[in-house]
């Protein structure tokens, strides 16, 4: 009798451990369920979306054939006018600080500004050991010719947001020098 007792007892415990370490499995197995779930639904998406391409283009080639086009797909509009400086001759030090020193500004206020630094008028802070400068920055430079260069990419990037619409107001400054 006291071996069947303890026998019991030992597949008690062993059913509590199965049931204890089968939640934290189960656990795992619910979360990687749902995972996949998510994946069949986002695959659904897709497909979907492709079929109904498909059918508009279906329906585009019955158009084309009566001498209407349109087009199947219609491209998302840009929120935002981009203008790119690649390997232009200029420090890439002084490129930084006048990007950093026109950042957030309208393209009219950096262009006043700019013309202030081709005039040397309004000093671009720097740092770095440079002499100090009238105004209230600590010390900086005059970079003439990465004004001048900036300048273009304003132009560049102004005749973007026009030529993309985006007569509203416009921030900024996006370079990639």
């Amino acid at each position: 009798m006291p071996k069947e007792k303890e026998k019991a007892k030992e597949e008690v415990k062993e059913k509590i451990e199965a049931k204890d370490s089968g939640s934290e499995e189960n656990e795992a197995g619910e979360k990687a369920e749902e995972k996949k779930e998510e994946e069949m639904k986002e695959k659904e998406k897709a497909k979907a979306e492709k079929e109904k391409i498909e059918e508009k283009g279906k329906a585009g080639e019955g158009e084309k054939a009566e001498g209407k086009e349109e087009k199947a797909e219609i491209k998302p509009r840009k929120e935002e006018a981009i203008a790119r400086g690649v390997s232009l001759p200029i420090s890439t030090k002084h490129a930084v600080a006048v990007c950093a020193f026109i950042k957030g500004k309208t393209i009219e206020q950096a262009r006043e500004l700019l013309h202030g630094v081709i005039r040397k008028k309004v000093a671009v802070p720097m740092k770095g050991e440079l002499p100090h400068r009238k105004g209230r920055i600590m010390s900086g430079r005059y970079p003439v010719k990465t004004s001048q260069y900036i300048l273009k990419l304003l132009k560049q990037l102004e005749a973007n947001a026009q030529q993309q619409d985006h007569t509203s107001h416009i921030e900024g400054l996006a370079s990639g020098v």
